[in-house]
Parts: C-alpha cells; structure tokens; sequence
C-alpha cells in the first residue's frame, strides 16, 4: 500500500498491485516467487491448510476479496500463471482515483447493465402523484445535460466533515430519487457479493478468521454507509440558476444557494471543486470506454454536450477560477 501511496485496500490499489507484480513475473519467470500471484492463482490440488496460502492479514482478506469481484465480473481474467487481461473497464477503473472509486465503480456496473444518462425515468402509476409534485421545471435546451450531470454527481458522497446536512421538502427531486434508488440496489447487491466471498474464503480456510476479525473485515468493505444524493440535489439547483443569489425561475424554494442548502460560499466553493474534479474522471473514463468500443457514439455524445454545459455553466456563474484546466 506504502508503494502505491495509498491507506487502505481499494479496488485501485489491487489493480495496480496486480499490474506491477506481473511486470515482476514477467522479469523472473516464476509463478511463485511474487506473493501475490502466489495467493490469487492459488491451485486447486493444493491443500488449504498450507501456510504458503494463507492469507495473513485483513488487508490481504479485502484484496483477495476485491480480486475475486472484478474476476468474476469480467473487469480482469487471468491466463495460466503468468498473464492476466484487464478488460475496458478495469483499464476504466483504474483512470480513478481511489477517493472516487466506489461512484465510478456503481458508474461502470450501470454502463455495463443500464445507465439511462439524460433520457427520461419512466415512474410507476402510483409514483406519478410523486413525479407530478416533485419534478422542478428544466429548460428543455438543457434538460438532457441538467439530468445526466445531477445524476452522476448524486452518486458522490459528499465530505461533509460529520455534519449531516438535513433534507427539506423543497429539496425533494422525483427524478433524482429514483435514479439513486436503482444505485441504491446496485450497491447493496455488491456489498452483498463481497459478504459472500469473504464467507467463501473463511470456509476454504485461507484465513484465520474469528468472529471477531470477520466483523473487522465486513466493516472495512467498501460500501459502507449509503451515499447521501444531496450533492446532486446542490449542483442541480446550481444548474438550474442564473445568479446563485436569486432563485431560478418557478423554483420551490425562493432565496439564494446559500439559504436553500444552509452554506456558506467557501462551502459551496469547496463542494464545486470537489464536482469538478469528479467530473473529469468521469470524462476520462468515458473516453476510456468509447476508445476501446464499450461506449457508443450516442451516449459519448450526451457527455460531450453535457461537459461543454457544466463548463459554461460554472464561468457564467462567476466560478471559472475554480477550473483549473479545461476538461
């Protein structure tokens, strides 16, 4: 972890511990000789109990566990003892920092299942009452870049430094709550795989697991706490205005950012700094994808739309210092 400059285990780090034991691999041609690969490829007809493939920490635990998810979910495979194929969207993943990791990761499961960027979420008869009330009016222009980018920066858990920003009625978005229900799902399904596979790898005894430390390990998992869609619901007030002191037009809530979100402008700085430097690997693995063929013309066409907005967006409202480079 020290080598690659990270605290803790992460779907980043594995790849690129990975990626740097098989440049090793390949400069000693041995299978056996790097404790990684040795612990990944373990074979099949060798006994469980052989200290040689025992895990020997909680880090080593989540790692394993973390390898065994992308393998299974196709992000990489590996070829006999001394090669491994990372596939488009492991090379995706990898493109993000671990601090954003788990929204690019919920991103990638969508692009790979379903991500319905700016198109419309079709509600349930008994959810249009809901829809009805609390659906804000969009410029039709903009309504596919508004919806697309609220809904990315909704998968972003807000560093909100232990203060839990509470919700109102005027902050409540029929749009926004289904799309963070469908990552909801998609999280607690991970979370749940990665519960199994740590059960997996204790009833094949590659670990001395306790009680105790089983509980320690769950807890570091990623996914831990459900992501709150409140930064979403900030950017696309912010979006949808004209001047951050007034309200936008036909909006529930008739004062300023400030008020309607309880910030200051430093705060409200320091979560569009955090926006864009989300956005931009967002944008890096979009291009990653649409490069290799696992993104079509059509959506890479609503990102690019949506980019140049959030640009422009950002500079007419007085914040284009906060963009450091151009995306």
């Amino acid at each position: 972890m020290e080598r690659c400059g990270q605290e803790s285990v992460s779907f980043y780090l594995v790849l690129r511990w990975l990626q740097y034991e098989m440049t090793q691999l390949k400069k000693t041609n041995n299978p056996k000789s790097e404790n990684l690969l040795s612990l990944v490829r373990q074979p099949s007809t060798v006994p469980a109990d052989e200290q040689q493939y025992k895990l020997k920490g909680i880090n080593e635990l989540l790692a394993m566990c973390y390898f065994q998810y992308l393998e299974q979910n196709q992000f990489i495979q590996f070829v006999g003892n001394k090669q491994y194929k990372s596939f488009i969207f492991a090379q995706a993943l990898e493109t993000g920092a671990s601090d954003f990791e788990e929204s690019l990761l919920i991103l990638l499961e969508m692009l790979r299942i379903y991500f319905p960027a700016g198109e419309p979420i079709d509600a349930t008869s008994s959810h249009a009452p809901f829809k009805e009330k609390h659906s804000p009016k969009v410029p039709e222009a903009d309504r596919t870049s508004i919806t697309l980018l609220s809904r990315v920066f909704s998968l972003f858990n807000v560093k909100s430094k232990g203060k839990t920003q509470t919700l109102k009625e005027h902050h409540l978005d029929a749009d926004l709550a289904m799309f963070t229900t469908y990552a909801q799902n998609l999280r607690h399904s991970m979370r749940f795989v990665f519960q199994t596979i740590l059960y997996r790898l204790f009833r094949e005894d590659r670990y001395n697991m306790t009680t105790r430390n089983f509980r320690d390990a769950v807890e570091k998992l990623a996914f831990q706490k459900d992501d709150t869609q409140s930064l979403g619901l900030l950017l696309k007030s912010v979006l949808l205005r004209t001047d951050l002191a007034k309200p936008y037009p036909s909006a529930k809530f008739q004062g300023s950012i400030f008020d309607e979100f309880g910030i200051d402008n430093t705060q409200l700085d320091e979560n569009l700094k955090r926006c864009i430097e989300l956005w931009r690997r967002v944008t890096n693995v979009v291009n990653v994808l649409h490069s290799s063929g696992g993104l079509n013309d059509e959506l890479k066409k609503q990102f690019e739309t949506a980019d140049k907005f959030f640009t422009k967006k950002i500079n007419s409202l007085g914040k284009g210092d906060l963009i450091e480079d151009e995306f």
